[in-house]
């Protein structure tokens, strides 16, 4: 934003002076009788209210001349948590869930701005920050997933090779009334490894796992997610912080630092065949998995997780059966914000790995047949009204992991289309919109409004509406 013009200040300046001298002459309010201090006393409330609405009027309009950018009739910020919608801006206390619905039927797990593992009650918003340093991410948005370990964080053991001698170190947050688990190799020649029951048959699956892991004494695990020797696995380094694909059918691997010298490592694949138990190996500064162990030295362990998808999501307990949990469903219902004939959306987004390519950024509209335009993470847009159908093919190819990627579109009622993705980087204007109408009366953010189906899995961070439509220049600029 520009510096204010001294006229601008003045306008500011003044309306605080007025408002200042009003109120101390009705507090040292001292002539005539009750009635007739009551009566002025309203009658100063009502001038008051007619005054500051008529400023507030005239300050955004200069307010808005001062900008380098228009000012969005809804403003979703999810970083800053401020919300906004109609004329009145000046106002930025509005409660989140007077603006949106958030549907999710189920709790779920998410980084804390105090660096812990956090649960956040269904239906609710998952702000999420980075664990380390306390940087807001976002609304956490995600998929319907399941946890397929029963016990998430029970681990399976050979006495002959592995002890549990207790003490672990106490995780940063997490499940109240549970702690991890420490274990330590015995001094006997060979593997010594924990490992969680893989019940679903993983021949030709999407699989993936994570658990959370601490060094004490070994900075080295590795990971097969489908049996002992595995086609899926990774060995994870919590020294140099970098991982290393152990598995033909290995596809990602993760490792994130997280607070108190804790790790979680992230392994995915696609399997080729079956195996009924995760292992995780302890190894030696050497790279071994066989080794002779000193009897002191080992590992923390906690809270491990698999899914039957391409990449993992957030923590799902899990105590005695598995456990699913919802997807999120995030609407603004249009209540004067939106403009039929024409607009412009700008949205803010954090990809994570995992999904498909036609995964739903936003959708549009939802008006006289469920009339709809989607835009998908890879720029694709589909609108489909009740005077036909028409869908533009992906012309983008986006590096959308583990980066921001900013989407901005605008459109015409019956009219061109505009389109940019990346800062401006890759821009069109496909004219998806000729020759049809879009009736807006609702907003659906990271999927779409008929079905919880190709839901993003990433952060929501930032998501403005304009009533009215940029051309492609600026919508660049925007960006």
């Amino acid at each position: 934003m520009a510096e204010l013009d001294p006229a601008l200040q003045d306008e500011i300046s003044n309306l605080s002076t007025r408002t200042t001298a009003l109120i101390d002459a009705i507090r040292n309010y001292s002539g005539g009788n009750i009635a007739q201090a009551t009566n002025d006393l309203l009658a100063a409330q009502a001038e008051t209210a007619n005054t500051i609405d008529a400023r507030e009027t005239a300050l955004l309009g200069l307010i808005q001349q001062q900008t380098d950018k228009p000012v969005p009739s809804l403003m979703l910020d999810f970083l800053e948590r401020i919300y906004m919608r109609g004329a009145r801006r000046l106002e930025h206390g509005i409660d989140p869930y007077s603006i949106l619905s958030v549907n999710r039927g189920s709790s779920k797990w998410v980084w804390g701005a105090q660096g812990n593992l956090t649960e956040v009650p269904a239906d609710t918003l998952a702000y999420e920050y980075d664990p380390n340093t306390g940087a807001p991410l976002g609304h956490l948005n995600e998929p319907t997933s399941t946890n397929e370990i029963p016990e998430c964080n029970n681990w399976s053991v050979n006495n002959n090779e592995v002890d549990r001698p207790g003490g672990a170190d106490v995780f940063p947050g997490g499940k109240s009334g549970t702690a991890p688990d420490r274990i330590v190799p015995t001094a006997v020649s060979a593997d010594h490894y924990v490992r969680q029951p893989n019940n679903p048959d993983n021949t030709n699956a999407d699989i993936s796992y994570y658990l959370h892991f601490k060094p004490q004494g070994y900075e080295r695990i590795e990971i097969r997610v489908n049996g002992f020797g595995g086609s899926v696995g990774a060995t994870f380094d919590a020294g140099s912080e970098s991982v290393t694909w152990t598995g033909p059918d290995t596809t990602y691997a993760r490792i994130i630092p997280l607070p108190d010298g804790w790790y979680r490592c992230e392994v995915a694949g696609t399997a080729t065949d079956n195996g009924s138990w995760v292992h995780v190996f302890v190894m030696d500064d050497n790279g071994n998995k066989t080794f002779t162990g000193d009897g002191t030295s080992g590992i923390d362990v906690y809270w491990g997780q698999l899914e039957v998808r391409n990449a993992p999501t957030s923590p799902i307990w899990t105590n005695g059966s598995t456990e699913t949990r919802q997807s999120d469903n995030i609407r603004v219902l249009a209540d004067g914000w939106q403009n039929r004939r024409q607009a412009s959306v700008f949205v803010e987004m954090s990809v994570k790995a995992g999904g498909d390519s036609s995964d739903n950024v936003l959708t549009l509209g939802a008006g006289r047949g469920n009339e709809r335009m989607v835009l998908s993470k890879e720029g694709q847009i589909y609108v489909t009204t009740p005077e036909g159908n028409s869908f533009n093919g992906n012309s983008y190819n986006l590096d959308l992991h583990p980066g921001m990627t900013r989407y901005a579109l605008s459109y015409e009622e019956a009219g061109p289309m505009h389109v940019t993705i990346d800062n401006g980087a890759n821009s069109r204007s496909p004219g998806a919109i000729s020759n049809k109408y879009l009736e807006v009366t609702r907003m659906t953010l990271g999927t779409q409004h008929t079905s919880a189906t190709g839901v993003i899995n990433g952060y929501i961070r930032r998501v403005h509406y304009y009533p009215f439509m940029m051309d492609q220049a600026d919508l660049e600029a925007l960006q």
